[in-house]
């Protein structure tokens, strides 16, 4: 929410706009100070200058101030001696500030090249890539457990983030952080997309049943390979985006959640879009056009990314501490970055390297062993956090485990039933609207929306890419295995999801133990752990902790020190 300017003769503050789709509550507060000099507050501070990187941000405490004391007050006995009214605003009016104030702190090419990722990539490419697994699948005879696993293998660029975000961090490539990355990750999205037309087709999927299971097993591996690589278009721009306004809203706080709300929404629109057209199509058999529709798509960022919609300043061999490795400015490695934090740096790359680790040895293992594997990387994890970053951050950094560790995903199983034969389930299901369709996407999308705001606001200055890239992976990381847990859940209960002789009778019992009571017993008590401060407001100040500031400190001693001794 961010406060209307006024002028200072009006004494009065104008009231908070937070956009909505309906009406808009807000509160006029009145400005602290005597009658003979008041000053009107606001959250807003001068907006950001996205090529020197660099803006003023407003202190917010003069809004909560008593109005009727001398020399200022708290917000404790302001709000609670003088309760603000209440305003209506009108929608149109409200909506149109807050695309104002979006520009301001973030610019219009930043914006746009957000809504083509989020609208075409993350909600295009990859909710039809999701969309799409089960009926192809189902086609393909694999049942519900397996297709579970496959999700997760495709899932898997997703838990891979952050070792894109160190590798944006620590190697501007042509002089870019994100650019070229971006670009690469758009070309290996398409070539993805090609492949699929290339190898599947009607004939092919007959001739692969026929063939036998082997064949279809072979077949699929095809079609998850070339899912994984569109899902790593996605998931890359967007580690990229999240690193980008992570570091935006550092420096403009007061902009609150208002960027998230910005993605989501055309993430939703295009997931919306696209998803439409699974039903339809799939029935017809029509895959192959849904194919070329994922090709477009893939494509749309290409020309907005070149043409440096992405705000960054261009890197150079010439800057302190910065090396090149090919060419001149063709690939640098900021070595003075990675010596101050290179204990952060580490453990980001594992936490990176951590899904393909999982991947690898659930396919070619067992499940349980992938399992078992998950369990160690996780506590191993959460100890690294312990000994290298804050205690406040820490906290977070257990509270957002535990968020994607207590939903166990019965997805697959719930898709192979609500698509079931009559044979199977006589009359059909009698809540997938309301159940599968409406509730729990509004409870997916309004976690997503705090989530990813928590993980913008505890990424330290210098690191935002790094470290959003780190909370987002582990965050994927632990769905990824409740991906796995919810597969050998599936498995070890006896389901049969394929067939005649379908069996659906643990379903209840295994959602209301694993999607009800479980969250509740443990993700309620984990949001205790974040700070209760306002979104307009840091998580976590990195200024004032000493032990943090201290470790930067040492590493720039260190150099100062090797420098006087070559000298």
């Amino acid at each position: 929410g961010l406060a209307e300017e006024v002028g200072e003769d009006s004494g009065e503050g104008a009231p908070l706009a937070w956009p909505s789709a309906l009406l808009y509550i807000v509160h006029d507060v009145k400005s602290m100070g005597d009658a003979h000099n008041r000053v009107a507050p606001s959250f807003r501070g001068p907006k950001h200058a996205i090529e020197e990187q660099h803006a003023a941000s407003v202190d917010p405490t003069p809004l909560l101030a008593d109005p009727g004391g001398v020399g200022g007050g708290t917000g404790d006995d302001a709000l609670g001696s003088n309760p603000p009214s209440i305003n209506w605003r009108h929608p149109f009016t409200s909506t149109r500030q807050y695309f104002v104030d979006l520009k301001g702190y973030f610019g219009w090419p930043f914006l746009t090249w957000l809504a083509i990722e989020n609208c075409f990539i993350s909600g295009g490419i990859f909710a039809l890539v999701m969309a799409l697994s089960l009926p192809l699948f189902k086609r393909l005879g694999v049942d519900a457990s397996r297709q579970q696993l496959y999700n997760t293998l495709i899932f898997s660029p997703w838990a891979m983030k952050p070792f894109i975000g160190v590798f944006s961090d620590l190697l501007p490539t042509g002089g870019y952080n994100k650019r070229y990355i971006a670009v690469l990750s758009i070309l290996v999205g398409f070539v993805g997309c090609a492949t699929l037309l290339v190898v599947y087709h009607n004939n092919s999927v007959d001739i692969a049943i026929q063939e036998g299971e082997k064949a279809v097993t072979y077949f699929a591996d095809i079609v998850v390979l070339c899912f994984t690589f569109m899902s790593f278009e996605a998931s890359t721009l967007d580690i990229l985006a999240e690193g980008k306004y992570s570091e935006l809203m550092r420096v403009h706080p007061e902009s609150g959640s208002s960027i998230i709300s910005f993605k989501f929404g055309f993430a939703l629109l295009g997931g919306m879009v696209t998803t439409s057209c699974v039903g339809p199509l799939s029935d017809a058999g029509m895959f192959h056009a849904m194919f070329w529709i994922a090709l477009a798509l893939s494509a749309t960022p290409l020309y907005p990314t070149v043409a440096g919609w992405i705000p960054e300043k261009r890197r150079t061999a010439d800057e302190d501490g910065m090396k090149s490795l090919c060419c001149k400015n063709c690939l640098l490695y900021d070595q003075k970055t990675y010596k101050e934090r290179r204990d952060v740096f580490l453990v980001i790359t594992l936490c990176g390297l951590a899904a393909p680790v999982l991947a690898a040895v659930t396919t070619y293992a067992s499940l349980a062993v992938g399992l078992a594997v998950s369990a160690v990387m996780i506590l191993a994890f959460i100890v690294a956090t312990y000994l290298i970053f804050p205690r406040s951050f820490f906290m977070v950094f257990v509270a957002i485990t535990l968020f994607s560790l207590d939903w166990i995903s019965m997805a697959s199983a719930l898709g192979y039933y609500y698509t079931a034969s009559e044979q199977c389930v006589p009359g059909g299901p009698k809540f997938f609207l309301l159940g599968n369709t409406i509730f729990e996407t509004l409870c997916g999308s309004l976690w997503a929306i705090g989530s990813s705001t928590i993980f913008a606001k505890i990424a330290p200055p210098g690191l935002e890419s790094a470290v959003f890239a780190y909370t987002v992976g582990i965050s994927n990381f632990c769905l990824m295995v409740s991906g796995l847990l919810g597969s050998g859940v599936i498995r070890w209960s006896g389901m049969v999801t394929t067939g005649t002789d379908c069996n659906f009778d643990a379903l209840p019992y295994l959602i209301v133990i694993c999607q009800i009571l479980v969250p509740i017993c443990i993700g309620i008590p984990a949001t205790f752990l974040i700070p209760n401060v306002l979104q307009t407001d840091q998580l976590i100040d990195f200024e004032r902790e000493e032990e943090w500031n201290l470790k930067a400190a040492s590493v720039d001693k260190e150099e100062h020190d090797e420098q006087s001794v070559v000298v």
